[in-house]
């Protein structure tokens, strides 16, 4: 059981407000729903904070400010292919690095 709610976690860098502090924190991984036929979960091995982050954090960016708090910054990642719809599990494999 408790296997299985690892699995169900991952850590993340998250921020609350703008200019805030950044806390890594254990929050539920994505899961992927019946309609995501054009989705992938991938599994985060590494992944950078850009100057566009920043700004984000300092407030500069609206649309941090329509999705909101808790955020998670950084989209300049790479990783594993690590869920598929069965859509896609013919072309894009688990375990792919992307």
């Amino acid at each position: 059981i408790i296997s299985n709610i690892i699995m169900m976690m991952m850590k993340a860098a998250v921020y609350s407000s703008f200019n805030g502090p950044i806390e890594v924190k254990s929050i539920p991984r994505p899961t992927l729903s019946a309609n995501d036929d054009d989705s992938v979960i991938v599994k985060v091995l590494a992944t950078g904070v850009c100057r566009s982050d920043w700004h984000g954090w300092k407030g500069h960016d609206d649309d941090i400010k329509k999705h909101g708090f808790p955020f998670i910054p950084g989209h300049e990642l790479s990783g594993i292919i690590f869920e598929t719809p069965s859509s896609l599990s013919s072309t894009l494999q688990i375990g792919t690095k992307v």
